[in-house]
């Protein structure tokens, strides 16, 4: 990690945390090694922040941190003088205490500041759908270039962003944060913290709209990853309660321009659970983006797009498209040239996620070799349309497709024209959309009529609300439990010897059970 000296963190948290310091042996030079959260990974000279969540507080563990040698604590004030008191045996020692409001916030602005000293090149990114995988690939993409951290795992939320932050050391030519979120101002926040210099959005979709309240509400919040305000010049506190963005026009932004063109033919599709905001999404993207310049967009399935009453030429294009049991071949237009690219990945959304990798890596400098040799390197995610043989039978092969991670409106069908292009026996098995609150019924209808339009020859589903899903197909099927259904399937192994099976739901459905049993049948 960057390092800093204590005064300097001090400063900079009492601009935005109305924080004090209450030191039992203070060094205004004292330099933290690292910042954790969890006190069993302290070590010597560690920041320790005491975070309070829904199941633990950290400032339960503050003394076992100074016991493993933490030389700095940041801790909510009103648990001031209860922790102080139990802290008298390690006076002798090289122990601060900063006391904030909210050590969340705090922990924001570490990162915030730690991003600050690094010189490296940030991107970020962010969509309903489809934001790790164009991550990987970013990651690999800029690989090529230099240095690089990226987001690990599920780290793209309000903690998860600031620690991969910390993770900065100075040495990096390049980071990838990822930005997910489930209420309006996350991004906002974790934009603010990120500071970036390039940024995307992949994909637009009805998803936790318990937390965003529309399909529009998902739109306003996506958009925060450009109208964000650095951390380090406002009020973090007020920022959080209410996140008052401003248009930073220094934000380069990479646009799928597919979003504008699906919104605009949302009037073509009644039975839509996005129909009925497409005025409202079409005005509020027209706005948006005519007052942001400095945009590129890209599409897979257009060469120009209306903004307003503009109509402008896509950067970022293909051509050529071969699609392939395992992948696919294209052309990738870019402003700088084309190249010719070998993806490793299923799905037609996955050419849409490299052409958004590619924008994003070319925005910060990445040469077409870069994004060549990145792309066709990259290898499938676990639980995200990762192809698994379960048995090779003469001529015929039978295939798992591992899609389990999650869930929405938009993934599930992407997952389902991704099955419908495959061979073989086509079940597509799915779990429920989860967070989808008043809008959960009209969303599992809506992919279930798109299921039963595709291509493929069964829907089982199991699950609270995934029966509205199989029961749109004409051999559809519902299950009432993961024992009867991984069963079913096990037979149709046996009656089908070339087939393919999708199996997808969100993670609360726990659908990478099924998968597991599959492997070891």
């Amino acid at each position: 990690m960057i390092t800093f000296n204590y005064e300097f963190l001090l400063k900079q948290l009492a601009i935005i945390s109305a924080s004090e310091t209450s030191s039992l042996n203070n060094s205004l030079e004292f330099r933290p090694s690292d910042v954790v959260i969890d006190s069993r990974k302290v070590t010597k000279g560690s920041l320790f922040i005491a975070l309070k969540g829904d199941n633990f507080d950290g400032h339960d563990f503050i003394q076992d941190a100074f016991s493993k040698g933490a030389s700095l604590v940041i801790m909510n004030d009103n648990n001031k003088d209860q922790v102080l008191n139990k802290l008298e045996p390690y006076s002798s020692e090289y122990v601060n205490v900063i006391t904030v409001l909210d050590t969340k916030i705090a922990l924001g602005q570490v990162a915030a500041l730690v991003r600050k000293l690094s010189s490296a090149k940030v991107v970020a990114l962010t969509g309903s759908s489809g934001k790790t995988s164009v991550k990987e690939m970013t990651y690999s993409i800029l690989s090529q270039m230099g240095r690089v951290i990226a987001t690990q795992g599920n780290f793209n939320n309000e903690i998860g962003v600031p620690l991969t932050l910390l993770q900065l050391t100075g040495q990096e030519d390049y980071a990838v944060i990822e930005l997910g979120a489930n209420h309006i101002g996350e991004i906002a926040y974790t934009a603010s913290m990120s500071a970036p210099q390039s940024v995307l959005i992949n994909s637009i979709s009805a998803a936790h709209l318990e937390g965003f309240g529309s399909l529009l509400g998902v739109a306003h919040a996506k958009s925060e990853i450009f109208t964000f305000t650095p951390l380090l010049e406002t009020s973090a506190l007020k920022f959080i309660k209410t996140p008052k963005a401003f248009n930073n026009k220094n934000v380069a932004l990479m646009m799928n321009a597919d979003i504008l063109l699906e919104t605009s033919m949302l009037h073509d599709d009644s039975q839509s659970i996005s129909a009925v905001w497409a005025d409202e999404i079409n005005l509020f993207w027209q706005q948006a983006l005519e007052n942001h310049k400095n945009v590129s967009y890209f599409s897979s399935k257009s060469t120009s797009v209306l903004v307003g009453s503009q109509r402008l030429s896509i950067d970022f294009t293909i051509t050529n498209l071969v699609l392939k049991g395992n992948g696919s071949c294209f052309t990738l237009n870019t402003p700088k040239g084309s190249i010719e690219i070998t993806l490793g990945l299923l799905g037609k959304h996955a050419i849409s996620n490299a052409l958004g990798a590619a924008a994003l890596a070319l925005s910060v400098g990445a040469s077409l070799d870069a994004i060549k040799f990145g792309l066709e390197s990259v290898k499938p995610v676990s639980g995200r349309l990762n192809p698994i043989l379960l048995a090779k039978i003469g001529d015929h092969e039978q295939w798992l497709i591992d899609d389990s991670y999650n869930a929405n409106v938009g993934s599930m069908k992407a997952a389902i024209e991704t099955l419908s292009e495959l061979s073989g026996y086509k079940i597509f098995v799915v779990g429920d959309m989860a967070e989808l609150g008043d809008y959960s019924q009209v969303c599992h209808k809506t992919v279930g009529q798109f299921a039963s339009h595709a291509n493929i020859d069964a829907v089982y589903s199991v699950g609270e609300q995934s029966h509205y899903i199989s029961n749109q197909h004409k051999n559809g099927r519902h299950f009432s439990s993961k024992t009867e259904l991984i069963n079913t399937l096990k037979n149709d192994l046996k009656t089908h010897s070339s087939s393919t099976f999708v199996v997808k739901g969100s993670r609360s459905a726990s659908m990478e059970e099924i998968v597991k049993a599959l492997k070891e049948k």
